[in-house]
């Protein structure tokens, strides 16, 4: 039965909001990292709760006041998003051969440094927002790992590796930490990069 209620999804394309900019454009730093996922379902149920879960691995510094933890932003259509209105990540139906275009912005959780601190203060926080902090904080490597995070009807939590990016923040913060000049690497990083997350 299990098995008669199960969403199948594919992932047909990635793009950075920064790839879309027409030449001579400066679609600043949240547009630019954006991120554009085409998605199908060639199964017979509804996809819930879509969401980028974005983590990061690197070595911290004495500088650094904050730890930045894995973070799930939520999915929404980029066209009819009436179609699925709730506080959580979008939705998607059997597409047939089809595919629907979803947005995010990816997102990390800002968490205060400290070991003493009983309940330290959370916050959601842009990636960019995020890697411009660890640059500043002396950081010079990152890696960042992205997974297409969703819910099956029968209530499984599934997902999908969308693939792992290094990057030398200094390098990019001369492009104004725009994402999708980060060197990608393969998703079998994931893995390692989710094991090293703070």
């Amino acid at each position: 039965m299990r098995a008669g209620y199960t969403p199948i999804l594919g992932v047909s394309s990635r793009e950075w909001g920064a790839e879309r900019a027409e030449a001579g454009d400066d679609p600043g730093q949240d547009k630019a990292n954006r991120l554009f996922l085409d998605l199908s379902n060639s199964g017979n149920s509804t996809a819930r709760d879509l969401r980028l879960w974005t983590g990061l691995s690197y070595k911290s510094t004495k500088d650094l006041d904050y730890d930045y933890c894995p973070y799930s932003s939520p999915l929404r259509r980029t066209s009819d998003a009436s179609w699925w209105h709730s506080d959580e990540g979008g939705a998607l139906a059997q597409t047939e051969d089809n595919s629907v275009e979803f947005k995010t912005d990816p997102k990390v959780q800002r968490v205060e440094n400290g070991r003493l601190k009983f309940n330290p203060a959370r916050k959601e926080v842009f990636l960019h927002t995020a890697l411009e902090s660890l640059e500043e904080a002396g950081v010079k490597n990152i890696e960042i790992a992205q997974v297409l995070k969703y819910t099956a009807t029968t209530g499984s939590e599934e997902e999908i590796y969308l693939g792992a990016y290094e990057a030398d923040l200094s390098n990019l913060k001369s492009h104004d930490m725009w994402l999708y000049r980060a060197q990608e690497n393969k998703e079998e990083r994931v893995e390692k990069i989710r094991e090293n997350t703070v």
